[in-house]
C-alpha cells in the first residue's frame, strides 16, 4: 500500500486518524501510561495491517527477524552477561541481520556474479524480497549495537515493534534512531492531544510531498524511462536531457515520499528525522551528501566509518574508509553492479573534495580564524552561487547514468550512443544536429494540464509547442529543486487561512487524479 493510492487516502488514513483521535480523547483517569499503551497498540496494529496489505509473507519474515533481534536486545539489556559475552552475542546478531539481508536481497546478485566470473550459467532463484528490508535491517542493527554498547538501557517490546513497523517510515525511511522515536512514544499520550496547527502543517506537508511524488517525479521519470527504452538510438541532446532529468526524478520521488511520511507522522504528533535538506542547492559533493539521504549518511558514519577507524588512523586509512562507505552505500540501494559503480564514483569525487575542505579548516585554524562552513553558498554573490550549484548538479547528473541503468552494459550503450551522435554530427559539419531531440521524446513532456493551457492560448497547433512543453515542464521542476524553498519549509511557514487551504485541496485533487498514472515508488524495495 503506497501513500499515493486510493485505498490509503480514502480508507486506511481516515480510519486510522479517526480511531487515533477517539482513543486520544478517552478519559482514563490520570493514568497516562494506559492511554499511551492503547495509542501505541493502535498505531502498531495499523502499521502491521499497512505492511500486511502489501505482502503477508513479507510480514511473517519480518516478524521472525523482529523476534530474533528482540531476544538479543532483552538478554543484552538485562546485563546478566559479561562484556565479552555481550560483544560476542552482538557480533552474532549483526551477522544474522546481514545474512538475512544478504539472502533475500543479494543472493541472486552474488551467485550470478560468481557464476559469471567462473564462466558458468546461473538460473535465478525465486526469492521473496520483503518490502523495506534494508530500512528494517539497518534500524534493527542500530538497536542491537546501541544496546550492546550501553546507549540503550531499555527497549519495551511494544515500543520496539512500533519503532520498526511504524507505517509512515517502514517503506521509505528515514532510518530513525531508536532513542529519537522512543522518547516520543513514551510521551505519546501528551503528544496525541489535539493541536490544530500541528495537524494542519502535517497535512500540508503530506500534500506537498504528494505533489513532489505524483507530479514532479512522474514528469521526470517519464522522460528518463523514454530515454532508456530507446538507449541505443539516443542523440547527444537526448542523452543530456535525460541526464539532467535523472537527479530530479530520483529526488522528487524519494524526498516526496519521505515528506509524505513526515507529514503523516506529524498528524499523529510524532516527528520523524529530516532526510533531505535542499541537496541541489549545495556547492560541493561533500555538502550534497550532508543534505541528501541524511539518515543513511548518519548510519554509515556511526556504524561503519567510525568503527573502521574514521580519521584516527592516518589520511590513507581515512580515504579508504570513506571509499568503502560510499561503495556500501551504493550496494545498499540495490543488488546490481550499477549501484556499486554509482557509489564508487561518488566516493572518488567525495574523497579529494573532503580532503580539500579539511585542508581549508586546518589553514583557518593555523591563521587563528574560525572556519565557517557554507554548504549552500549563502555568503557568495548570487551569480557565483548559482554557477557553483549548477556545476555540482551537473556532476551529480553524470553519476546517475549508471544508477538509473538496468546494467553496466546499458549504461555503456547510453554513453556510447551520446558520443557517437556527437562525433557523427561534428564529422558531417553540423555539430548542432547532435542536440536534436526527436518529436516522440518531446511528446513525453506534453502533460494533459499544460496541453490544455496551450490550447487555450491557441498555440498548441504550432510546431514549437512540443519543445515549449519540454522547456516549461523541465524548467518548473528544475526551479523547484534549485531555487524554491523545500516542502518542509513551506509547510512550516505557510499561513493558516482559507486561501492556502483551498490551494492545498486543489493540489490534493490534482495528485489523486494522477494515481492511475504514477509508477511504483522507486525506493520501495530498498
Amino acid at each position: 500500500m503506497n501513500f499515493n493510492s486510493y485505498i490509503f487516502i480514502f480508507a486506511f488514513l481516515p480510519l486510522c486518524l479517526a480511531c487515533y483521535r477517539i482513543v486520544a480523547s478517552l478519559h482514563i483517569g490520570n493514568d497516562k501510561n494506559k492511554k499511551g499503551t492503547l495509542l501505541k497498540l493502535l498505531l502498531t496494529a495499523f502499521s502491521v495491517a499497512f505492511y500486511a496489505y502489501a505482502s503477508v509473507r513479507s510480514l511473517v519474515l519480518i516478524a521472525v527477524s523482529l523476534a530474533v533481534n528482540y531476544c538479543f536486545i532483552s538478554v543484552s539489556s538485562g546485563r546478566q552477561l559479561s562484556a565479552k559475552q555481550v560483544k560476542a552475542l552482538k557480533a552474532v546478531c549483526v551477522i544474522f541481520n546481514l545474512a538475512d539481508l544478504g539472502y533475500f536481497k543479494y543472493y541472486n546478485f552474488f551467485m550470478g556474479s560468481v557464476s559469471w566470473f567462473m564462466g558458468h550459467d546461473y538460473t535465478l532463484k525465486s526469492i521473496l524480497l520483503p518490502l523495506g528490508i534494508s530500512y528494517v535491517t539497518f534500524q534493527q542493527i542500530s538497536v542491537v549495537i546501541d544496546t550492546a554498547n550501553g546507549e540503550i538501557r531499555k527497549a519495551p517490546l511494544l515500543d520496539y515493534v512500533l519503532y520498526i513497523m511504524y507505517f509512515p517510515k517502514v517503506l521509505s525511511g528515514p532510518i530513525a534512531n531508536f532513542e529519537e522515536m522512543e522518547e516520543q512514544f513514551a510521551d505519546i499520550a501528551e503528544r496525541s492531544k489535539w493541536n490544530a496547527e500541528r495537524f494542519y502543517r502535517g497535512a500540508a506537508l503530506l500534500i506537498l510531498g504528494m505533489g513532489e511524488k505524483c507530479i514532479f517525479a512522474a514528469w521526470m521519470s517519464n522522460a528518463v524511462n523514454f530515454a532508456y527504452d530507446n538507449v541505443a538510438t539516443l542523440s547527444f541532446g537526448e542523452g543530456l536531457l535525460c541526464m539532467f532529468c535523472m537527479p530530479l526524478s530520483m529526488f522528487f520521488d524519494f524526498c516526496g515520499y519521505c515528506d509524505m511520511g513526515m507529514g503523516l507522522s506529524r498528524m499523529f504528533g510524532i516527528e520523524l528525522p529530516v532526510n533531505f535538506r535542499n541537496p541541489f542547492k549545495t556547492l560541493t559533493i561533500v555538502a550534497y551528501w550532508r543534505n541528501w539521504h541524511i539518515t543513511l549518511t548518519r548510519f554509515m558514519g556511526k556504524y561503519v566509518y567510525i568503527p573502521l577507524g574514521g580519521n584516527r588512523k592516518g589520511r590513507a586509512r581515512m580515504c579508504a574508509n570513506m571509499m568503502l562507505v560510499y561503495i556500501l552505500s551504493g550496494l545498499w540501494h540495490g543488488a546490481n553492479a550499477t549501484y556499486i559503480l554509482w557509489g564508487a564514483l561518488n566516493g572518488l569525487i567525495y574523497v579529494p573534495v573532503k580532503l580539500a575542505e579539511d585542508a581549508r579548516k586546518r589553514k583557518a585554524k593555523q591563521a587563528g580564524r574560525t572556519y565557517i562552513r557554507d554548504d549552500f553558498g549563502l555568503r557568495l554573490p548570487p551569480v557565483k552561487r548559482f554557477a557553483a550549484r549548477l556545476g555540482n548538479y551537473i556532476v551529480n547528473s553524470m553519476m546517475f547514468i549508471p544508477f538509473m541503468a538496468s546494467s553496466l552494459a546499458e549504461a555503456g550503450v547510453y554513453i556510447k550512443s551520446m558520443w557517437s551522435s556527437l562525433v557523427t554530427a561534428i564529422s558531417s559539419g553540423n555539430a548542432l544536429s547532435a542536440f536534436a531531440i526527436r518529436e516522440d521524446y518531446l511528446k513525453v513532456f506534453e502533460t494533459d494540464e499544460l496541453w490544455y493551457v496551450l490550447k487555450g492560448l491557441h498555440i498548441a497547433a504550432h510546431s514549437f509547442a512540443p519543445a515549449l512543453c519540454m522547456v516549461v515542464i523541465f524548467g518548473i521542476t528544475f526551479a523547484a529543486a534549485m531555487l524554491s524553498k523545500s516542502a518542509q519549509d513551506i509547510a512550516a511557514k505557510m499561513k493558516i487561512n482559507v486561501k492556502n487551504a483551498v490551494l492545498l485541496g486543489a493540489l490534493l485533487s490534482w495528485c489523486i487524479l494522477t494515481y492511475s498514472q504514477v509508477t511504483t515508488f522507486i525506493y520501495v524495495n530498498f
